[in-house]
């Protein structure tokens, strides 16, 4: 399993509402949390096939932004 953490800008929990469709309905990710109270907004996902890129455009197609730590 790969864990990749991402600095996003998902700034609330309305925020993480809205990724959380995008994110959960992916079924290659295991699991996921976004730490909102961090200053990079720190989105850390454990899957075990997809790679960053492809993390990436999930939460860029929610309508966020994803960059390497």
């Amino acid at each position: 399993m790969n864990t990749y953490q991402f600095k996003t800008n998902i700034k609330c929990s309305g925020c993480v509402a809205n990724v959380t469709p995008h994110l959960d309905g992916n079924k290659e990710i295991r699991e996921w949390k976004v730490d909102i109270a961090s200053p990079d907004k720190v989105l850390t996902v454990q899957t075990d096939s997809l790679d960053k890129e492809q993390v990436k455009k999930i939460v860029e197609k929610a309508g966020y932004q994803a960059s390497d730590l």
